[in-house]
């Protein structure tokens, strides 16, 4: 769920956010909400603390109850001392509901007791309009990377991953790594990073991340800030499993991660759709890895029913296969052919 610091306007630097003292004058709050275009401030004492808030609805309100010029009525005597508030990481679901419980349309972001910032129910709803066409976008987006994915082999579908999915992200590096079965060895593929492969996660870090599925967003490793490399990134979990005719179980699970890192900055205002966009993309990169190996797997195991593994001789298979060869290029050509049996 996207929190209170996703939304654009809320004020995270505290020379831009905008106060009055309790001792200003009503005409003096009138003027700062007119030059600003907003209709709620944040009420501070004479020491600067947080001491409530002052809406149009309190300006014009108790100025005409008390029907008196607004330069005689001072804010501490209309503005609005117990206020519900939130923080930052307030879900926008829940900041939603408390201003509809208490009928209220602004809510301060209030943390130890410091006002950070004030957020309306009109910033929510445009956060929550633009949300939705972005989200609607990305997964346009990703059925087009869905189609360039398809029909590729490993090798080719690597590379491509490796170019296509950072760039939805506009990241600037990234890396997959991946582990089969229990085995030590790690295939790497990399664009643009440069962390050794002895400070990579190992097979069984690699294994624990694959089987929780959890989409890390925003941290970044110690190991990747040695090299240069800085947050926010995103790490989607990868856990596929490979069909071997060859092995005695029948299948060989592939574990591992696409890691990028170094996203541009406006490409991550939203936690909620990098979130959304990384999940779809986890689940189009297993359908066509999968794809990919259980096609790379069926031509080998094609391959392998040519040729004898104990006589190191080819099959009957491959002499069918040949006789058909040449008997169409004889068809072809009009041309007879003749066929010399040894044994």
């Amino acid at each position: 769920m996207a929190k209170i610091q996703d939304v654009e306007n809320t004020v995270k630097e505290e020379s831009k956010l905008l106060t009055i003292t309790e001792d200003s004058t009503a005409t003096e709050a009138s003027q700062i909400m007119t030059e600003n275009n907003i209709g709620c401030l944040i009420v501070l004492d004479e020491d600067g603390k947080f001491s409530g808030i002052l809406s149009e609805r309190d300006l014009l309100g108790q100025t005409l109850a008390k029907s008196l010029s607004a330069d005689d009525i001072a804010v501490k005597d209309i503005m609005t001392p117990d206020v519900v508030s939130c923080t930052r990481d307030t879900d926008i679901g829940q900041a939603e509901k408390l201003m509809d419980e208490h009928r209220i349309r602004h809510l301060p972001i209030i943390e130890d007791g410091e006002a950070v910032g004030m957020i309306s129910s009109r910033d929510i709803i445009a956060y929550l309009i633009r949300s939705n066409k972005a989200m609607k976008a990305a997964a346009e987006q990703l059925q087009v990377l869905s189609v360039r994915l398809k029909g590729l082999d490993t090798k080719d579908l690597y590379n491509t991953m490796l170019n296509e999915v950072p760039e939805s992200f506009e990241a600037d590096s990234a890396i997959i790594c991946l582990s089969e079965g229990d085995s030590s060895k790690l295939n790497i593929y990399r664009k643009g990073c440069t962390v050794s492969e002895r400070e990579l996660d190992g097979p069984e870090e690699i294994i624990q991340l694959s089987q929780n599925g959890w989409i890390i967003c925003g941290e970044i490793c110690e190991a990747c800030q040695k090299v240069g490399g800085y947050a926010p990134r995103v790490v989607i979990p990868l856990h596929i499993s490979k069909q071997y005719c060859d092995n005695e179980n029948g299948q060989v699970e592939l574990k591992g991660f696409l890691c990028m890192c170094q996203l541009n900055q406006h490409a991550t205002q939203s936690k909620e759709l990098q979130l959304h966009k990384a999940s779809l993309i986890q689940e189009i990169l297993g359908l066509h890895i999968t794809n990919a190996t259980l096609y790379e797997n069926y031509q080998k195991a094609k391959e392998d029913s040519l040729i004898d593994p104990l006589t190191d001789v080819s099959t009957r298979v491959l002499l069918d296969k040949m006789l058909k060869i040449e008997h169409a290029r004889a068809v072809r050509y009009k041309r007879n052919f003749s066929i010399a049996l040894m044994v």
